[in-house]
């Protein structure tokens, strides 16, 4: 599992899997299209269901999903083959963190 040392400074799983998908979000970005919204879709279900009657928290989802994103452009600037590798560790991340969010007995 790739670990950022931002990631370390969250608060919870949910906030986790946002900065993953807004990794992944600029990601796809880059290297398909700006147009395409898949990831910033799935982040905006998951901010609905984890958050929907809580905007502090709200807020703190859709900060995390940007401090991905802002992350990913710091690093590439152009979409490589190299790239792929770390699509493939942020996927991993998000599906590990994901099978997390499922545990019903998670204290998050």
């Amino acid at each position: 599992m790739r670990v950022e040392s931002e990631m370390v400074q969250l608060n919870s799983i949910v906030e986790a899997m946002a900065m993953n998908l807004g990794q992944l979000h600029y990601l796809r970005t880059l290297c398909f299209t700006p147009s395409d919204q898949k990831w910033r879709n799935y982040a905006g279900q998951m901010i609905e269901v984890e958050a929907a009657d809580d905007e502090a928290r709200k807020s703190n989802l859709i900060q995390a999903f940007n401090k991905g994103f802002y992350l990913e452009q710091d690093r590439h600037s152009s979409c490589s083959q190299e790239l792929a590798l770390d699509v493939a560790a942020l996927a991993e991340n998000g599906r590990q963190l994901a099978g997390m969010l499922g545990d019903p007995y998670r204290e998050d």
